[in-house]
């Protein structure tokens, strides 16, 4: 799995405010000692509109991603998109924020595909949820196979499955935080057992790895925000995914999260006072997450841009 390896990196991840509408587009093929800054110089007569192309190509996730001879597709020339400015003072109400930017940023993260590929390869869930526990897994002449017997009534209904992994390092006890390390489909079933194939993996399963169906419904999220006050901490934040920064927090779905909302990330702010004594004061807006998977107690977010790295302790409105 890549990881970000240096400054460079982080500050490219971390500097996105400016986001994409569907507008005409025009194509550019990559030049040798092309960057996106040098790009949106010569392309688009502004560097600062670097965003733009970033976030209308979400494959790029690392500057050393550009590759000469890439095709990328840019914004239409003149018509720069307005920004969600994460730098004012943090709100409760999304039209301080220019919300329409915003959703319009969750919708090119969607419709490319990002939002899809983060669920499919992450999942929250409780630990009290049916999933396809293994019973062994075995080498056989033809491939690697999983066996079960814990399907009870549940059908085989989906062509192929995910094999999850549970984290060794969980954010809490109650929530089983799993990464999808391979794919198997099912080929025989008798009963409460079966057998899985695997069709691919990028590290041995094991008795303890889980099957779920691979979609999650509903397949295509809409960008939304919260009805009512939401107020959720950072717990645990995983930074050397290929996708982009993911967050657990710590409200889930019996809190008001769901799926699609969209939560502005706001830093830790402890002021001491002369007296030694510490608080928490409202900090500054420092970017905008979209949830992209609940259980009951935690959900899953998706950093769709940041001024600051997100921390543990860091809230999400």
């Amino acid at each position: 799995m890549p990881k970000f390896r240096s400054c460079t990196l982080l500050s490219l991840l971390l500097t996105l405010g400016i986001t994409t509408q569907a507008a005409a587009e025009q194509a550019y093929e990559v030049r040798r000692g092309d960057s996106l800054s040098s790009i949106a110089a010569q392309q688009l007569g502004n560097s600062e509109r670097w965003r733009e192309i970033w976030a209308l190509n979400p494959r790029i996730r690392r500057p050393e991603q550009l590759a000469v001879g890439m095709r990328l597709r840019l914004p239409e020339v003149g018509k720069p998109i307005a920004a969600a400015t994460p730098s004012q003072p943090a709100s409760h109400t999304p039209q301080a924020e220019t919300p329409d930017a915003v959703t319009l940023m969750a919708e090119e993260l969607i419709n490319g595909g990002l939002v899809d590929r983060v669920r499919r390869a992450y999942r929250l869930l409780d630990s009290s949820q049916p999933s396809i526990r293994l019973h062994a897994v075995r080498h056989e002449q033809d491939g690697l196979y999983l066996y079960s017997n814990s399907l009870g009534q549940r059908p085989l209904k989906q062509p192929e499955y995910g094999i999850f992994q549970t984290s060794v390092e969980p954010a809490t006890q109650s929530t089983l935080e799993l990464t999808r390390i391979g794919l198997a489909e099912p080929v025989m079933r008798q009963g409460n057992m079966a057998g899985f194939r695997v069709t691919a993996s990028r590290q041995t399963p094991t008795e303890q790895s889980l099957l779920l169906p691979l979609t999650l419904e509903p397949a295509r999220l809409k960008p939304h925000y919260p009805s009512q006050d939401v107020s959720a901490r950072i717990i645990k934040a995983l930074y050397e995914q290929p996708d982009g920064y993911l967050l657990i927090l710590d409200k889930g779905s019996r809190q008001g999260l769901e799926p699609g909302q969209l939560l502005g990330l706001e830093q830790r702010n402890p002021v001491e006072s002369t007296t030694g004594q510490a608080l928490d004061f409202p900090g500054h807006r420092a970017g905008w997450a979209i949830v992209v998977d609940t259980s009951r107690e935690t959900s899953l977010a998706l950093v769709m841009s940041a001024s600051r790295v997100p921390a543990i302790g860091d809230r999400l409105h």
